[in-house]
């Protein structure tokens, strides 16, 4: 219900909710309730948030925004800028309420901080980038222009334990790269073996 995709040969950004069928007509947020209620049972916080990220997927991203999209698939942060209205795509079958997007950079999760890494870790699928946003433009070198995937006044969502796998990856490696560098890497594997108990020889 609640995923993202993106394929870099692919000029789009999707969300799911495949089930609520085209929402190209829908006019209000009370329209837009009802149509999930028709789907979904959930308790009044859960339904709340989700309507709320599909409306701002529908009204509140224009042409032009930026958007960031961490991909799981290639760890990867991918930024690019918003090309379309709200598109219903049936075809996509899962991720089926699309925009399309035009992707200008892509860069290893290693490039950004830890804390703007967490930022786009949210739990939701669709939310504004708020703390972290300089940092992204300025990878792109346009630090001028606004970074926007939509306006959001809900609170962070507190991390799965997935993000918090991700996050501890995203540490070690920056960690290695910056104070490991010259070093065999045999004798730190035999070191850090060392410490856990174990014998080594090289």
């Amino acid at each position: 219900q609640k995923n993202n995709a993106l394929s870099t040969d692919n000029p789009h950004i999707c969300i799911g909710w495949s089930a609520m069928g085209d929402l190209s007509n829908i006019d209000s947020k009370e329209e837009l309730v009802s149509r999930y209620e028709e789907h979904f049972n959930k308790n009044p916080r859960g339904k709340g948030q989700d309507v709320g990220q599909v409306w701002r997927f529908l009204n509140d991203m224009q042409i032009g925004d930026y958007v960031v999209f961490p991909s799981k698939f290639n760890r990867e942060i991918n930024i690019g800028i918003v090309e379309s209205d709200y598109i219903y795509s049936p075809a996509e079958t899962e991720y089926v309420q699309t925009r399309r997007v035009k992707w200008l950079k892509h860069f290893p999760r290693t490039a950004f901080s830890q804390g703007a890494l967490y930022e786009v870790g949210s739990a939701m699928s669709f939310f504004s980038i708020k703390n972290y946003a300089e940092e992204y433009l300025n990878a792109l070198e346009n630090p001028a222009k606004k970074a926007l995937i939509a306006s959001d006044d809900e609170e962070t969502v507190a991390k799965t334990a997935e993000d918090i796998i991700e996050a501890t990856k995203d540490f070690i490696l920056k960690e290695l790269s910056k104070n490991l560098k010259g070093y065999d890497l045999e004798a730190f594997i035999s070191d850090l073996l060392r410490a856990m108990g174990y014998h080594t020889t090289l």
